[in-house]
């Protein structure tokens, strides 16, 4: 079984440490998408990653993603 997680982070360099740490977790899959440009936050820049992680290591992988600056 397994569930995903998507977090969004500010800085570019956080999501790469992110998939860096999660790729050595051995997660499923990890999808990152396209810049997303918030117009509410004056064109604030926000990175956004789809986690897919078995069912028993989301709990890591969600702390992986939160200490690496993500917000789920």
């Amino acid at each position: 079984m397994e569930t995903t997680l998507t977090a969004a982070f500010k800085k570019k360099t956080d999501l790469d440490l992110a998939a860096k740490a999660l790729r050595k977790q051995g997660v499923l899959d990890l999808r990152i998408h396209n810049v997303i440009e918030n117009k509410e936050s004056s064109g604030t820049t926000t990175y956004s990653m789809d986690v897919f992680v078995e069912k028993s290591r989301w709990r890591q992988a969600e702390d992986t993603l939160i200490r690496h600056g993500g917000q789920l």
